[in-house]
């Protein structure tokens, strides 16, 4: 029925929500009448000035995809040519950090060679971090479009949605020739393209079941975007999705609108629409809630799938949202799957409470709980005894000193790149070795590594003693950060630091572009970004770890530790306490004997440098609490079970 819906036909449909009975779900589709309104824009009559954002990093490394979207992009101006449009072209070629931008004009003669050979002799390496675009809009400013080739799957970044809303003030055309089988992020494809009205561009399009001239058109075609919702009567109208401007997809152009209301009165909203650029607007009733008729669910469901949409554009940062509202509604999403429970044991297994309808289930379930509550409470009380005898352990001075020597790989590869007499062979050799270590993470370890110790080489020697009085450089972590202000005189120095340091990083983070989604390789890439000062990044990695490996108490310690070295104006007091708390308190695997001990030095450190202890204290045994300083402090961390240490004193 929905498919015959005629131009601004309209069906609602209203269903009292069966756990609270005083609200309701209402949802509506409806035919915005786009014929009316249909029109193109001419750009004869104007200029254009087209950003085209170019994905450089280790997962865009296929040729066959890449040629594909070179050639659609040529096609495309190719037509604006002809049609004697004026465009101007920013190119930025992005990775895991932003390149210089690239100025070309379509009425020069030669522009797409000087173009190709820009995006053809590219070095497709590194992470990727879509995150960073969102500073272009204030660099580059007065664009049209974005045109950005990519495939949208940002490895390394901060994940916060709010940072591309400067992005999102133009239309985003997102191009991507990656087979159906190969790693997409469609979920922040859609929300970019709905959020700025642009579109996406699939493999599909680009290589021939669009036509270049439909392409054209419709990029040319002003989107059809649904605005907003007024509510004009019954203040009660709540959580209505979608919850911000989207686009109307062609072909599939029915609009879907679902919210909450008072199931015992009727409202009346207004849907707003633009259309070829005019605005369109919808004035409906929806009636009261029939509290008699048979209710199935099927728009409490459709609300829920309508808010998992918005959420999935960014999983890590709304996976408690999204795990609550899959367990509240029984939709299954990337956090959750379908689970068939018969016996009380595969409840408690799965920690999911059975239906009150199965009383005797239900009863046998809360009773098992008020017992484990009353076991944990026990279990707190002897943990807490524990800590404490081990912390008066520690509470003991002594005095050690150990000497660290660095990792020397020997291997072909790195003879090959040492051999190297400047920086740019090195990375040439580099790049002509990855062809057959690409799948090997030890591979970009080893030679970021090198680049990094040649960056340290250059900066001014200095003794240790000096390096160490140098607290302002040293990480919370023990790792010596790069400095900045060594060798000031020489700006050829901090020159050759800087190009060494950024293909370092460039190397490395190709780690987070195999997919492995190992926490060994994981922590081992955010210590070196804490190395290199790029606490940001870092904290996303460490965050993720945290998501991979809730079981060890090291994912919680190294982002407290993380989070107190950039806690420059003290925002994460709260979340660092409850992470330290969270170690030291926290039931762990025999493998992890004593990191409470560690942890709680470390904890006592951060009060007593932030001075929180008076805030913290009421939520903390005061015999855990004693500031031990020291003068230097040696912690060490291995990420892989049975292994052993050789420490020579």
């Amino acid at each position: 029925m929905l498919r015959n819906l005629a131009q601004e036909q309209l069906i609602c449909s209203v269903e009292v929500d069966s756990v609270d009975l005083n609200q309701a779900y209402f949802a509506l589709c409806y035919m915005p009448p786009f014929q009316q309104f249909n029109r193109m824009i001419d750009n004869n009559e104007k200029a254009m000035s087209i950003c085209i954002l170019w994905d450089a990093s280790l997962s865009r490394a296929n040729v066959e995809n890449r040629n594909h979207e070179i050639n659609i992009l040529k096609n495309i101006l190719n037509i604006w040519q002809s049609n004697g449009i004026h465009v101007s072209i920013t190119v930025i070629a992005f990775r895991d950090v932003l390149e210089e931008p690239n100025i070309f004009q379509l009425h020069d003669k030669d522009y797409w060679s000087k173009l190709n050979q820009f995006l053809t002799g590219l070095s497709y390496d590194g992470a990727t971090n879509i995150f960073q675009l969102a500073t272009i809009s204030t660099i580059i400013p007065n664009i049209t479009h974005y045109f950005l080739f990519s495939d949208c799957l940002s490895t390394i970044c901060n994940n916060d949605p709010t940072q591309l809303n400067q992005l999102t003030t133009k239309p985003i055309w997102i191009f991507n020739a990656n087979a159906v089988h190969e790693p997409t992020n469609f979920s922040l494809i859609n929300y970019l393209t709905n959020a700025s009205g642009g579109s996406y561009i699939s493999r599909d399009k680009i290589i021939g079941q669009y036509s270049v001239n439909h392409i054209v058109q419709w990029i040319d075609k002003p989107q059809a975007r649904y605005i907003s919702t007024d509510i004009i009567t019954n203040a009660n109208v709540h959580d209505i999705y979608p919850s911000h401007s989207i686009v109307l997809v062609p072909n599939t152009e029915r609009f879907v609108l679902v919210g909450k209301m008072s199931s015992t009165a009727s409202a009346k909203i207004a849907i707003n629409f633009s259309i070829s650029n005019q605005m369109h607007r919808k004035e409906l009733i929806i009636d009261r809630a029939d509290s008699t008729s048979e209710n199935y669910g099927l728009l409490r469901r459709l609300y829920a799938k309508q808010m998992l949409v918005e959420l999935t554009a960014f999983p890590e940062k709304n996976k408690k949202r999204i795990l609550d509202i899959g367990m509240k509604y029984s939709i299954v999403n990337d956090f959750t799957s379908i689970l068939v429970l018969e016996t009380l044991q595969q409840h408690i297994e799965h920690n999911i409470c059975p239906h009150p309808s199965r009383t005797t289930l239900y009863n046998d379930y809360m009773k098992y709980q008020q017992n484990k509550n009353q076991q944990e409470t026990t279990k707190t009380q002897a943990k807490l005894t524990t800590v404490l005898n081990l912390w008066q352990a520690r509470c003991a001075c002594s005095t050690h000193t150990i000497i660290l020597q660095n990792w020397d790989p020997k291997t072909p590869y790195m003879e090959k790149i040492k051999s190297s007499s400047n920086l740019q062979t090195a990375y040439e050799i580099y790049l002509n070795e990855r062809q057959s270590y690409s799948k090997s993470p030890s591979f970009y370890f080893d030679v970021a590594s090198y680049f990094f110790s040649q960056a340290k080489s250059v900066i001014t020697k200095s003794s240790f003693i000096d390096k160490f009085n140098q607290q302002h450089l040293t990480s919370i972590f023990g790792i010596q950060l790069f400095s900045k202000k060594n060798d000031r005189n020489s700006n050829a120095s901090s020159s050759s630091v800087n190009k060494y340091q950024i293909l370092g990083l460039r190397i490395l983070t190709n780690v987070l572009e195999l997919e492995l989604e190992s926490p060994q390789l994981l922590r081992t890439v955010a210590y070196k970004l804490v190395e290199l000062g790029l606490l940001n990044l870092a904290e996303n990695v460490l965050r993720h770890i945290v998501n991979l490996r809730s079981d060890e108490p090291q994912s919680y310690r190294d982002l407290a530790l993380l989070l107190q070295e950039s806690n420059i104006q003290n925002k994460n007091i709260a979340e660092i306490s409850d992470l330290f708390k969270k170690v030291v308190f926290g039931e762990w695997d025999e493998r992890f004997t004593e990191i409470e001990v560690t942890t709680l030095h470390e904890f006592n450190w951060f009060l007593f440098q932030f001075h929180q202890q008076q805030q913290i204290s009421n939520s903390l045994d005061n015999r855990l609490i004693r500031h031990l300083p020291v003068d230097l402090r040696i912690v060490m961390v291995w990420n892989t079970n049975d292994t052993d240490v050789d420490l020579h004193v």
